[in-house]
């Protein structure tokens, strides 16, 4: 049976597998009908279905195989992947329609332009075939086969092209081959006397040392005589000293194949440096892939003075640069002891920026030459190096990865470098917002690092965007081989890292081993005292690219993520040593200590800045402390601990960490410390909403600090336990705690100011509840007093806060106004992020009261914002409610109507205790909407509402804002004032 043909449709194998339709491609999957097809094309004539069977299902019987062979052909043909496919009972065969017959055809014939141009790398290239062992040995059979005849008729397509006078062309594609085949000794011959004979002796140069080191190290023979004595005699044939070359061009000689994005600064920067007369030598150092080479390029195209570029790739370490030097002015050197005078004398009276690309292999060679270039006083250098030169008057600008930005930010730098890679080789003008999402992630994954975002889109030619960010999660040993074009030094992120790596003497190795103990940023004295090593050593992996300053900081560090991430496999199993382990944790323990916010005197603002910053470090240390079984240690920094991770939102991992503590051997043994991890454990029950955990953990916190005398922990039981009690309402309970603690208190010499001030903003919401707005005034203010004594504390917006809900109760809206304004103020202050939330929804709540409708929407925003990214949902079905009406009054009524639906989920969804009353939905202005809508119309959009997503809420009401802020809409009043109780 043979299908109808499609002239239009093909295969293509070679190379990374696409499918042609047209003018049309799009790459095919990894999958056994890949597979099936590409054996089927291999062969002339032909094929036994059992040995296809066999050779993609080895392992399976020959039944079962031979019915998954009859299942795979109907799903090719249910996909009309190939027409010309002819079938018969025993057998198939495939003789067009893909790139393999047009390959075949074309080399029988000696066709040898063809041969090159379709053979566009590897057969199925990037292609994994694990699953079939049979398939893989002869896949890897078939692949030197026909990269042999590819380079056989490329070799030969090369010698007629320079028959025809084509000498350019040919050596293009001489240089293909050498690129695939670094090996092929007899096409490097004929590459020598092409590239000398077009004046690009550096080229031929550069092909041979790098042939001569691949040779040494791959098989440790040496050129043949033959090939020794071209390369000699070819040498002598350069230009005499003296003569030069026509004109030094103004732009290097090299194609920049992709935009300088997000490198403004950094351009802009060095180009004024250079403009200065007393600045000379310039230095653009980072890791492999950071875009240096990139950036000298478009400094030499801006800066106004003629630029000379000399890549110092493949350079032998042994040599000077100097004949290099000589070679690219035009001048043959009559000895090296004289090298330096014939440069400086071919430079003689010439403006000119030179361009040291790569010189990190051969850095003492290139301090040497930089020393001659600058004897030449309108001569300046500009070195691209992953390790700076230290010579004196160097310039360094240290280039990092580019700025990835927020993950809802529009078009960062990264992903703009990004998206440019993936349209050159798959062009897109629609995007998704999962895809947009995805390609910020992969932005993300590999830091912003150029090399790896072009190595990143060039999979798109296989993969989309959420498949590339999947297989980079996996391991960034993925982006390797995705451009074989590159040079093999920037073939992989791997490749990059290990060339750094072999760069590095044997001690800064194990010092960068060593701080691979910290987390995150670290200062130079933690790096010092916990690894041990020396300002001079830090100062190395600095000028290595490996370390870098953190912007804006003078005494913090980071390492580059990828780096960390390869720089682990190098550690012995994988673990830092032992006791530099032990040095971080003792470290970071005593850190804590010092700045413990609840200590006396201690400014709580400093203190939680210091603690926040060195986060990541502190969850190492714990770590370390909770493996050695360091109960004691670990309770005690549970309290300080505790407020740095409410106030930053980390209740969860608090409940997490002090549930792991709750159940280690011994806790109990210190009955001061086990009451403290009670009381603290109670505390984010409730404020997780869990009051039926947190009221026993209380109860027993209260008891045994009473019986062990333990004043200070007893009081604060106490007070958490009333709060958590007038939430509930149940006043009566709540009022008893909070008299109990204030006669307590007062009847001690030692008595905590801030549990003081607690017991009176309690017994102040106490008052209110029972209308007693005057006392509850009183106790507000003398609960102020004893906290601003204090100097800066987390707790003065809970203050601030009691007394803007009193004004509010009091109707006094703009006094209320003021005081939760202060209250929001002083959480950003403090970096206070808990219930920030339910803040931003009182003051909605005033503005509306106030009668200003598109403030109340901001505040509302903001807090709806808040509660999906920083997980405070207990005010979200509120405020939805809230922004409902105030769409409504807006004339907004679809939008009222879909977040009506949204709310009457929220409400039943999240059952979380909310210590404000739920706003009754005004029926008036629902029965209107519904009305200017329609009932069958208004239902929809409820029903849309009711099946958001809290991300899809996010960009909705993110969305409404701008419509709004973009058109200003007639206001209505507020509906009137509520009474509200304590959180």
């Amino acid at each position: 049976m043979k299908r109808s043909r499609k002239p239009d449709m093909q295969i293509c194998c070679l190379g990374l597998p696409v499918l042609i339709q047209g003018s049309r491609s799009h790459p095919l999957p990894n999958e056994r009908s890949l597979w099936f097809l590409t054996y089927l094309a291999a062969q002339e004539g032909w094929v036994m279905r059992e040995e296809l069977a066999r050779v993609l299902w080895p392992d399976a019987e020959s039944s079962v195989g031979r019915t998954r062979l009859r299942q795979l052909i109907l799903r090719i043909k249910d996909q009309d992947l190939a027409p010309q496919l002819e079938i018969e009972p025993h057998r198939l065969r495939w003789n067009s329609g893909c790139d393999l017959h047009v390959f075949r055809e074309a080399y029988q014939r000696e066709d040898w332009e063809m041969v090159n141009q379709i053979y566009r790398g590897a057969l199925l290239m990037g292609c994994s075939t694990e699953a079939s062992d049979e398939f893989t040995a002869w896949l890897d059979l078939e692949r030197f086969k026909l990269q042999t005849q590819w380079r056989q008729a490329a070799h030969q397509h090369a010698l007629v092209l320079q028959k025809q006078g084509q000498v350019q062309q040919a050596q293009v594609v001489l240089e293909r081959i050498l690129d695939s085949d670094p090996l092929a000794e007899d096409v490097l011959c004929d590459y020598l006397r092409m590239a000398t004979h077009n004046g690009h002796a550096d080229a031929a140069t550069s092909r041979y040392r790098h042939f001569v080191r691949e040779l040494q190290e791959q098989l440790q023979m040496k050129p043949r005589q033959e090939t020794q004595d071209l390369f000699a005699l070819l040498r002598q044939e350069l230009p005499q000293e003296g003569t030069e070359k026509p004109a030094l061009e103004r732009s290097a000689p090299m194609q920049m194949t992709s935009s300088l994005m997000g490198r403004t600064q950094e351009l802009q920067e060095i180009l004024t440096q250079l403009s200065q007369a007393q600045v000379r030598l310039v230095s653009l150092t980072g890791v492999g892939g950071a875009g240096k080479t990139r950036l000298a390029l478009e400094v030499a195209r801006q800066f106004p003075m003629p630029s000379l570029f000399v890549s110092l790739v493949g350079h032998p370490t042994e040599e000077s640069i100097l004949p290099r030097l000589a070679q690219e002015l035009g001048v043959t050197l009559t000895s090296l002891q004289q090298g330096s005078e014939q440069v400086q004398r071919a430079l003689s009276g010439k403006q000119l920026l030179v361009i040291l690309d790569n010189a990190e292999q051969v850095l003492e060679h290139t301090r040497e030459g930089v020393n001659v270039l600058l004897q030449c006083p309108d001569v300046k250098v500009l070195v691209t190096s992953r390790i700076c030169l230290g010579l004196p008057g160097e310039h360094v600008h240290a280039l990092g990865g580019l700025d990835a930005g927020e993950l809802e930010a529009e078009v960062s730098p990264a992903l703009q470098l990004l998206m440019e890679a993936a349209n050159k080789v798959m062009p897109q003008n629609q995007w998704t917002e999962e895809e947009r999402d995805a390609a910020r992630q992969i932005c993300n994954r590999v830091q912003g690092l150029p090399l790896g975002l072009e190595l990143a889109g060039a999979w798109r030619r296989l993969l989309g965007w959420t498949e590339i960010r999947d297989e980079l999660e996996q391991s960034l040993d993925f982006l390797t081989g995705a451009l074989p074009g590159l040079p093999e030094r920037h073939s992989g992120i791997r490749i990059v890292f290990e060339h750094s790596w072999r760069l590095l003497p044997t001690g800064l190795q194990q010092a960068l081993l060593d701080l691979m103990v910290f987390r995150g940023s670290f200062e130079r004295a933690s790096a010092l005292k916990v690894t041990g090593i020396s300002n001079r050593d830090l100062l190395s992996l600095v000028d290595h690219s490996l370390v870098k300053r953190v912007r804006g900081s003078d005494q913090r560090f980071e390492v580059h993520e990828l780096i960390r991430e390869f720089v682990a496999e190098k550690q012995p199993g994988g673990n830092v040593q032992t006791q530099v382990r032990r040095n971080h944790a003792r470290y970071f323990v005593g850190f804590i200590q010092q700045h413990d916010p609840y200590a006396p005197g201690a400014n709580q603002q400093w203190a939680l800045q210091k603690l926040t910053q060195e986060y990541d470090n502190l969850q190492i240390a714990l770590h370390s402390l909770y493996e050695a079984c360091d109960t004691r240690t670990l309770l005690s920094l549970l309290t300080p601990l505790c407020l740095l991770w409410v106030t930053r939102n980390m209740t969860l991992q608090a409940y997490d960490w002090l549930g792991r503590i709750r159940d280690m051997p011994g806790v109990q043994s210190d009955p001061a410390q086990y009451a403290e991890l009670l009381l603290n454990y109670g505390n984010l029950a409730r404020f997780l909403g869990d009051f039926s955990t947190a009221e026993p953990y209380y109860l027993d916190s209260l008891s045994r600090a009473e019986e062990h005398g333990l004043h200070h922990t007893a009081s604060a039981a106490r007070n958490s336990l009333g709060a958590m009690y007038l939430i509930h309402r149940r006043v009566q309970e709540a009022q008893r705690l909070f008299q109990e603690n204030l006669h307590r208190l007062s009847t001690q010499q030692d008595a905590c100011t801030h549990q003081q001030s607690f017991s009176r903003l309690g017994m102040g919401h106490v008052c209110r509840f029972h209308g007693d707005f005057g006392a509850a005034k009183q106790y507000f203010q003398d609960s102020l007093r004893l906290i601003q004594c204090r100097g800066t504390h987390h707790f003065l917006a809970y203050v601030y806060e009691g007394l803007g809900i009193l004004a509010l109760d009091q109707g006094e809206l703009e006094d209320a106004h003021l005081w939760i304004s202060r209250c929001i103020a002083e959480k950003n202050r403090m970096d206070n992020k808990f219930e920030l939330a339910v803040s931003y929804y009182d003051l909605a709540c005033i503005a509306r009261a106030q009668g200003n409708t598109t403030e109340a929407l901001t505040h509302l925003v903001n807090s709806i914002q808040l509660s999906v990214h920083g997980n405070q949902l207990q005010s979200l079905p509120a405020a939805v409610e809230q922004l409902a009406e105030v769409m409504a009054l807006l004339r907004c009524p679809l939008d009222a109507l879909q977040l009506w639906g949204t709310a009457s989920v929220l409400r039943n969804r999240i059952q979380l205790p909310f210590a404000r009353p739920f706003p009754e939905r005004s029926r008036a202005l629902y029965r209107s909407a519904r009305e200017v809508v329609g009932p069958l119309e208004a239902s929809q959009h409820e029903a849309e509402g009711s099946r958001l997503t809290l991300v899809q809420l996010s960009r909705l009401v993110t969305d409404l804002s701008c419509r709004v802020q973009k058109q200003p809409l007639p206001l209505a009043g507020g509906n009137g004032t509520q009474r509200w109780s304590v959180h």
